[in-house]
């Protein structure tokens, strides 16, 4: 064996062309694998990240839950956590924004939004604590608030009581949006403890967002049933359940439209390169094939012959690989990012693009189809060898046609486009494998190159954004506002907020009125 191995490798190094080739084509085919098997599992990943912070990472909500159903919530053991959130109340001139508290884990399951982060300080602990943005307590008339300084706000705990002045100490400050409508919709942030103290503990109510752990074994066909029964078993109303069906999409079900294309073009580069290496191969062995004869004659058994050329592939493959993975991950580190940036342009505000790219499962995938398709190459130019005899191989010559009878044709004038057409007629099937070999690289080249240059961002944006779109909507109480009647729907349309005019129209809403005479 040591002997098969040595003239392996010797091979190998007095055929340094062949062997050079042979390697670049090893090591392009391993990038390509590794390129676009990264670059697909990097995209489903960020297509699960983008989910959950555009849809939240919870898999539901029990709304309007009270204390005792939280309680056999968190028994379940097929829920895997759980966080809350309640409404504090209502603070005067933030009536379409929101004043709740809620838990670190509630935070993380929410959609992302940047208001809800922190810019500086902490998260209400105490009883008399608020965090909010900047823009919020400019609202409220402190311009210049510091973490630590005390505010004075008009608050009530529901739609029953009046708005009193309460005193807070700033914790900590919020980002701030980047645009706010015409009615302000600020989120402050109070303390668990400031709800025990304010609400009844007959009146508290617990939005509960939830995920569910594996021993659930739910799929996208079963899992609405599956939460719905927990409620059942909770005592929570069915009509208070609502499922994260955006965002289970991606959980719970692969993308097969990613898998299947990334699939196709690794069938494609699998194909592609066990021809080219083949071929490479096969124009080896035509050279070599009385050298070959000789080590027949010497006693080398078939099994020893396929051996030989068998060590010959795999000697070049094993440096041409970790080279191959090596480049291939940066280029897919560097494409990804690219498309990033580009999907940045038409979708903006992601939390987290950068992903992890790097997977070991897909790395050892990669490793083991370039070895496949390097012994799939081997498989016939191996079987070739195996069954040259001595004789047969003093008067090889190539697999070229000979004329049994006659004399051989000659020319009078011999030019290299003579002698460049006697190659390419002389070996039929090599002409062919060669030509097939250039046709399906050039196929490839431009299915790729036609994918990347048609990337149209403005055409993907105006997809979910189309020109002129406008909505309208009502300001006024979910509930009935027994304090302050004005602010009713039933009182809101008794005004007639919305007045036709000959030219545009007119919104009053609240004493604000926006007239377009010249419509939109």
């Amino acid at each position: 064996m040591k002997t098969i191995s040595r003239i392996a490798y010797s091979n190998d190094k007095k055929n340094k062309t062949r062997s050079i080739l042979i390697m670049m084509s090893i090591c392009l085919t391993t990038m390509l694998l590794v390129i676009i098997s990264t670059v697909g599992n990097g995209m489903i990943r960020l297509q699960k990240s983008q989910a959950a912070g555009s849809y939240g990472s919870n898999y539901g909500l029990f709304v309007a839950a009270d204390g005792s159903q939280l309680k056999e919530v968190n028994r379940r053991a097929e829920i895997d956590a759980t966080g809350t959130m309640c409404t504090e109340g209502i603070i005067k001139g933030n009536e379409n924004g929101g004043f709740v508290c809620m838990d670190e884990t509630a935070r993380k399951m929410l959609p992302y939004n940047k208001e809800y982060e922190l810019k500086e300080g902490k998260y209400p602990g105490g009883t008399q604590e608020i965090a909010a943005g900047r823009a919020f307590f400019s609202e409220m008339g402190y311009d210049d608030v510091k973490v630590g300084d005390t505010v004075t706000l008009d608050y009530r705990a529901g739609m029953q009581s009046e708005y009193k002045p309460e005193e807070f100490v700033v914790s900590g400050i919020l980002y701030d949006r980047d645009e706010y409508t015409i009615e302000a919709s600020y989120v402050a942030f109070g303390s668990q403890e400031f709800y025990d103290e304010h609400v009844a503990e007959n009146d508290r109510q617990y939005n509960i967002y939830f995920t569910l752990n594996d021993s659930a074994n739910v799929s996208m066909n079963n899992v609405a049933t599956f939460i719905k029964e927990i409620a059942d078993s909770c005592g929570i109303d069915q009509k208070n359940v609502i499922i994260n069906d955006l965002y289970l999409q991606w959980v719970l079900q692969p993308s097969y439209e990613m898998i299947v294309v990334c699939g196709t073009l690794i069938l494609g580069i699998v194909l592609f390169s066990v021809v080219v290496i083949y071929n490479i191969f096969q124009v080896g062995i035509a050279q070599k094939v009385q050298e070959y004869g000789k080590i027949k004659a010497l006693g080398a058994t078939r099994r020893q012959m396929k051996q030989l050329i068998f060590r010959e592939g795999i000697l070049l493959a094993v440096p041409s690989i970790p080279l191959g993975l090596l480049f291939g991950f940066l280029i897919a580190k560097v494409s990804f990012n690219w498309l990033v940036e580009q999907g940045n342009l038409v979708s903006s505000g992601i939390k987290n693009h950068q992903v992890p790219l790097f997977s070991l499962t897909i790395m050892l995938i990669c490793i083991f189809v370039s070895f496949l398709t390097v012994v799939l190459a081997l498989r016939k130019p191996m079987k070739i060898v195996s069954r040259i005899s001595p004789i047969e191989a003093t008067r090889y010559l190539g697999g070229s046609k000979t004329q049994k009878l006659g004399r051989r044709k000659g020319r009078k004038d011999v030019t290299v486009f003579s002698m460049a057409m006697a190659n390419v007629t002389g070996n039929p099937k090599r002409t062919i494998a060669t030509i097939l070999t250039m046709g399906l690289s050039c196929v490839l080249f431009v299915i790729i190159s036609n994918y990347v240059g048609n990337i149209d961002t403005e055409h993907e944006a105006r997809i979910a954004i189309n020109h002129g779109q406008f909505e309208l909507q009502l300001d006024y109480s979910q509930n009935y506002d027994e304090a302050y009647s004005e602010n009713n729907l039933d009182t809101i349309l008794q005004n007639n907020p919305l007045k036709t005019r000959n030219k545009g129209f007119e919104l009053s809403l609240n004493g604000t009125i926006i007239d377009n005479k010249n419509g939109w």
